[in-house]
C-alpha cells in the first residue's frame, strides 16, 4: 500500500486512492487528518510541506491507521479527537463521537442564558463531556455537573475538563441519570444528548457508528424511548422554578414522544422546538412551572 520513500504529496494522493478504492468518503480529507496526526501536526502544515520526505515511523503510523479506517472504524477513533463547538475534544471508544447536530442544544442554551448567569447545570449522559465543557467555557460563571453511567466515558470526560483547564466549574459523577444527586431544586437547566435509537432502526445507522461506537450510548430499548421517559419524569424534582430542560431528538416519532411526555409529565409550561441550521427539529427545550 505504501512505501518507504515519499513526500508528504504522494503520500496524500496514494491514501486518498487507497480509501476511494475501499468505498470511504470523504477520503481525501480522512488522509490529511491521518497523515497529520502521524505527524502531529496541523492540517494546514500539510500544505506548508507538501514536498517534504516522510520517514518510515510516519508511513507505519499512517498505514495501520489507513487499515483500520478500511474497515470502518471512525476518524475520531483513530485519532482519538474530535472538534465540537469550536473545541478539540479527546475521544476514545468509550463515548460517543461529538455530532455537529448536538451544538443545537449549546446553541439553545446559550441563547437563554446570559453570559453573567451562575447557577448550576447538569449535564446527563456527558460521555466526552463536550456539551459540560462547551457551555462552560461560553458561560464563565456557572458550574455544570457532568454525569454518565460508564466509568469509561467519566475518565474520558475528566481528561477534557482538565485539558480545558475547567477543573473548578465542570464536575463529572459517575451515576445512573441523578441517582447520585439528593433531591432538591438545584439546577438552573439539565441537559442530555439520550440514546434514542430503536432497534428497528439499526439498518439505516453507517457502519462505523453501528460496529464501533459504545451502544449504551445510541440504542434505547425496543422503542428508543426509556431514558428519555426517565429524565422528562425525574428531572423536575432537581430543578429550580422555570428551569430548562433541553434535550436531543431523533426521529419525528421520537419528537412526538418527547412531546406528548413533556405535557403528559404536568411539570413543564413552555416547550419549543430546537431547529439546525437546515430547519430539522433536533431538540426541545421545556420550561418547568
Amino acid at each position: 500500500m505504501l512505501s518507504m520513500s515519499y513526500t508528504i504529496r504522494d503520500l496524500l494522493a496514494l491514501s486518498t486512492k487507497y480509501l476511494k478504492d475501499k468505498g470511504i468518503e470523504p477520503a481525501r480529507l480522512d488522509a490529511e487528518l491521518l497523515l497529520a496526526h502521524c505527524l502531529g501536526w496541523r492540517r494546514l502544515d500539510l500544505y506548508l510541506n507538501m514536498d517534504m520526505p516522510v520517514d518510515k515511523k510516519t508511513v507505519d503510523c499512517l498505514r495501520n491507521l489507513l487499515k483500520r479506517r478500511s474497515c470502518m472504524e471512525p476518524v475520531a477513533y483513530l485519532i482519538q479527537s474530535k472538534e465540537f463547538y469550536g473545541i478539540e475534544f479527546f475521544v476514545t471508544k468509550a463515548v460517543l463521537i461529538p455530532r455537529p447536530e448536538t451544538e443545537v442544544l449549546v446553541d439553545a442554551f446559550l441563547d437563554r442564558f446570559p453570559k453573567d448567569f451562575s447557577g448550576f447545570v447538569l449535564d446527563l449522559g456527558t460521555g466526552s463531556g463536550a456539551i459540560a465543557c462547551a457551555i462552560a467555557m461560553h458561560r464563565p460563571a456557572i458550574k455544570v455537573v457532568a454525569s454518565d453511567i460508564s466509568h469509561e466515558a467519566c475518565l474520558v470526560a475528566k481528561t477534557n475538563v482538565v485539558r480545558l483547564g475547567l477543573c473548578n466549574r465542570v464536575f463529572v459523577l459517575c451515576m445512573d441519570l441523578l441517582s447520585g444527586l439528593r433531591k432538591r431544586p438545584l439546577f438552573s437547566a439539565v441537559i442530555s444528548n439520550p440514546p434514542y435509537i430503536r432497534l428497528d432502526e439499526v439498518g439505516l445507522m453507517d457502519e462505523g457508528s453501528r460496529k464501533f461506537e459504545p451502544h449504551h450510548a445510541l440504542f434505547c430499548g425496543e422503542n428508543g424511548f426509556e431514558v428519555t421517559r426517565k429524565i422528562i419524569e425525574i428531572a423536575p424534582q432537581f430543578m429550580v422554578p422555570e428551569g430548562k430542560l433541553f434535550l436531543e431528538v431523533g426521529s419525528q416519532m421520537h419528537l412526538a414522544e418527547t412531546e406528548e411526555c413533556i405535557k403528559a409529565c404536568g411539570r413543564f409550561g413552555k416547550c419549543d422546538k430546537l431547529y439546525d441550521l437546515g430547519g430539522r427539529v433536533r431538540g426541545i427545550c421545556a420550561q418547568l412551572f
